[in-house]
């Protein structure tokens, strides 16, 4: 089976992505920073939407999370170096 191509493209106004799948003649090796590259700008989204509840939590519950840090779920929990992103 040839090799597929798989392209994402975000939709700006929904939180939603377009996954196109097509096949391809040749492959490509796709490393860890094209990958890391491709979702920066999801994972700045991310960070910026924290940052911004964050902004309006209550104190206390500010405290809380500064003490305890929070939970990160899904697919994109699991990114390397995930955390230091958001510190």
């Amino acid at each position: 089976m040839p090799p597929m191509l798989i392209m994402i493209k975000k939709i700006p106004w929904s939180s939603k992505a377009v996954i196109r799948a097509q096949v391809c003649l040749t492959a490509k090796e796709v490393t860890a920073a094209v990958v890391a590259q491709g979702l920066d700008e999801v994972i700045r989204q991310i960070a910026t939407g924290i940052r911004q509840v964050l902004e309006v939590t209550p104190p206390e519950l500010a405290a809380d999370i500064s003490e305890n840090g929070i939970v990160l779920t899904g697919g994109a929990a699991l990114l390397k170096r995930l955390p230091e992103r958001f510190a």
